[in-house]
Order: C-alpha cells, then sequence, then structure tokens
C-alpha cells in the first residue's frame, strides 16, 4: 500500500487547488499519490521510476525522463543528541512541547522557534523569543511590549498564487469545535481583481458561531500581505462583524477579507434579511 502524498498535503486542498490549477496552465505535470522507487541514469539523462496505486492491491510503475532532478525534501526539528530525555523534555520528530509561556515539561527550559512543535512560521523565533523573555525577565522589567495571550502566528507559501494561512485551519476548528462557520469571498468580485483580471483566489474565514474570527487561510495575490489583518484579528479576539464594519483604501484587495467577514451575516436573522445582505453585498 502506498503512502499518500500530494501538492502541500499539510495545507487546506481548498487553498492548494488554485496553484494546483496553476502549475498545470504553466504546463507542469504533477504526480501525485506516488511514491518514488528508485532514480537511475537514462543515458544523458536521469530517470525517476515512481509507482502508483490503481487500487487497493495493484500499483502502476512508470519512468519519468528528465536532464536535472531537484530534491526538496524539507525540514525537520534538530532535536537528537541534546540530552532532552535526561532533562525531563518531551519532544519528537515534530518538535518540543511547549505551553503557552514555551516552557518545556522541565520548567527550567524553554524552547523557542523552528524547534517548537508546531512552529511552521519562519517569523516564529521572534515572537517566541519576547515571550520567553517576558516570562524569564517579570517582575524586574516592564515588558508589556509583548501581550500575555498567545498570538496566531502566520505561515506564507510562496508559490503562485501565495498561501498565507493563520490561526486554526477548518478541519483542526471542527477537530476542537460543534459548530463553526466558514466564510468566503473570491478575489474576482473585488473591484480591483477584476480591474487586473485576477479571477483566481479567495479568502477563508473561520469563526465560531459567535463571529469570533478562529482561523484564516488566503490564496491569491498578495496573501502573504492581506494575513496580517486576520492575524491581528484572531490574536486580539475580534469578530467578522468587526472585519466587515472597518473601511479600507478603494479600489484594493484588502476589501476581500472585509467582503468574507461580511457573509457572516447570512447565518443569523430570517431569509429576508439574509436576502437583503446579499443585495447589499452586491451593490457594494
Amino acid at each position: 500500500m502506498l503512502a499518500p502524498s500530494k501538492l502541500l498535503p499539510l495545507e487546506d486542498e481548498e487553498l492548494v487547488a488554485p496553484v494546483r490549477v496553476e502549475l498545470a496552465r504553466d504546463g507542469v505535470v504533477i504526480h501525485e499519490y506516488a511514491k518514488i522507487l528508485k532514480i537511475e541514469p537514462l543515458g544523458d539523462n536521469i530517470g525517476v521510476v515512481i509507482a502508483r496505486a490503481t487500487s487497493e492491491a495493484k500499483t502502476e510503475k512508470e519512468t519519468i525522463e528528465g536532464s536535472h532532478i531537484l530534491i526538496a525534501a524539507g525540514e525537520a526539528p534538530l532535536v537528537e543528541g541534546l540530552g532532552l530525555a535526561a532533562a525531563g523534555v518531551r519532544y519528537d520528530v515534530t518538535g518540543i512541547e511547549v505551553n503557552a509561556d514555551l516552557r518545556t515539561r522541565n520548567r527550567r527550559v524553554y524552547a523557542i522557534g523552528a524547534v517548537v512543535r508546531g512552529a511552521r512560521s519562519a517569523g516564529a523565533a521572534e515572537y517566541h523569543a519576547g515571550v520567553a523573555l517576558r516570562r524569564l525577565l517579570r517582575p524586574r522589567f516592564d515588558l508589556r511590549i509583548w501581550p500575555r495571550r498567545r498570538q496566531a502566528i502566520a505561515q506564507v507559501i510562496l508559490t503562485d498564487p501565495e498561501i498565507a494561512v493563520t490561526g486554526l485551519s477548518e478541519t483542526e476548528a471542527r477537530e476542537r469545535r460543534r459548530h463553526i462557520h466558514v466564510l468566503r469571498w473570491p478575489f474576482s468580485e473585488t473591484d480591483r481583481g477584476q480591474i487586473e483580471h485576477r479571477s483566481a483566489g479567495h479568502v477563508k474565514l473561520i469563526t465560531s458561531p459567535g463571529g469570533r474570527v478562529l482561523g484564516a487561510g488566503i490564496v491569491g495575490p498578495a496573501a502573504g500581505e492581506l494575513i496580517n489583518l486576520c492575524t491581528l484579528a484572531i490574536s486580539r479576539g475580534m469578530t467578522a462583524t468587526d472585519l466587515a464594519s472597518m473601511m479600507v483604501p478603494y479600489p484594493t484587495l484588502a476589501d476581500a477579507p472585509r467582503r468574507a467577514a461580511m457573509t457572516v451575516r447570512e447565518w443569523g436573522g430570517n431569509p429576508v434579511s439574509r436576502l437583503i445582505m446579499r443585495l447589499l453585498r452586491r451593490l457594494g
């Protein structure tokens, strides 16, 4: 049985789909759910033999020929050989286990940065350093520059279109909560998107039934810039109504998160009020 593997397997498939489409348009052939069996010379070229499951019992082999090969195996936290087990620090191949203050099971040991389990963002280290310093130096210094609550940390994948995520994914939110709302708005339905003919991508917000923003994902132009607004909303406990009521410059792509937030009103109220909200949204 082949282990499943697909394009960006850790990300929301809804956000990955537009990237897959754009890659196909650029002529990139993607072999998903395949296993590499071997890499071998083929004359002056290189052959990669892959196996793909065609059914539960059968697999199909194929050789892909090319002039060059790039291996991008990803990265993993370096936690072996540090004596963590002897210190009573819990860890595994995904990183070190910490609490909200970044303290490990050993109260004298903190962990920050990419070595922390679940810290996939390159920008996590700077924020983690602030959290740890506040904990270590308090009460000697007033370190209110760093908030006490745990911040949402955004991650950006520099594909084309970009993918940016922050907070809980839809899957994570459904695992933790009985009810959530998923709000969406495509860039193609913003005036800036229409002006620049940007049809690919959308904004996706995850909220509680009460409207508090729990997570967000954006796939599309400037996703890495737009996600910061969603990160702030999550870290400050803002609601979709807060986002929907803000003013944004016109015409900008920043209108997409606001428009997505406006759809939260469709989840409540009577059918007439929902129809009115949809009409108002269409009129801008």
